[in-house]
């Protein structure tokens, strides 16, 4: 899985164990992406412009999730400059569709990575597990769901063609897609 680094659509979430257990990290993936001033509203406050078209060249997202209502995610979203300084900060709901998990894998059989599925966030009882050819071919997760207590999500995953619904806890939610 190759991503281009450039100042657009990955919107960072790393945070400190103490804050992912009242919030979701993700990367929020789109070119403009809507946000909401409510759950089921359709008037829009503000935009993130993922295109690279702003005039600072190194800068990207920071998005928390904080809860789910339908097809919504509430976040609050922080734009970080190259320095690490914040550019701006705001909050309100995005189409679920646009929150999006790197991979990351369970484990390795034969070199392949592996990510297993679970039925619910309450059970390690192993649904299936999907054994991928290399890490490249992992594409990113749809956030579905979160359980913030187990530090588990829902999620959609696509794989080479079929595609999954399930819980899994292990995934990857920052820029740089370093958890392999």
């Amino acid at each position: 899985m190759r991503h281009s680094f450039i100042p657009m659509m990955l919107c960072v979430m790393s945070l400190s164990c103490a804050q992912l257990k009242y919030s979701q990290p993700v990367i929020l993936d789109a070119q403009y992406i809507p946000v909401y001033g409510s759950s089921l509203g359709r008037e829009i406050v503000h935009y993130v412009d993922n295109t690279g078209s702003h005039e600072q060249k190194d800068w990207f997202y920071e998005a928390i999730v904080h809860r789910k209502n339908g097809r919504r995610f509430y976040v609050s979203i922080q734009s970080i400059g190259d320095s690490d300084e914040l550019l701006e900060s705001y909050a309100g709901w995005v189409d679920v569709k646009n929150c999006l998990l790197f991979p990351a894998c369970d484990t390795y059989v034969d070199g392949h990575p592996v990510q297993y599925l679970y039925d619910n966030p309450y059970t390690m009882e192993i649904k299936d597990s999907l054994v991928f050819n290399s890490y490249d071919d992992m594409k990113m997760l749809e956030l579905v769901d979160f359980d913030r207590r187990l530090h588990r999500v829902k999620v959609k995953i696509d794989y080479y063609g079929e595609v999954y619904l399930a819980w899994i806890s292990r995934y990857c939610s920052n820029a740089y897609n370093s958890c392999n």
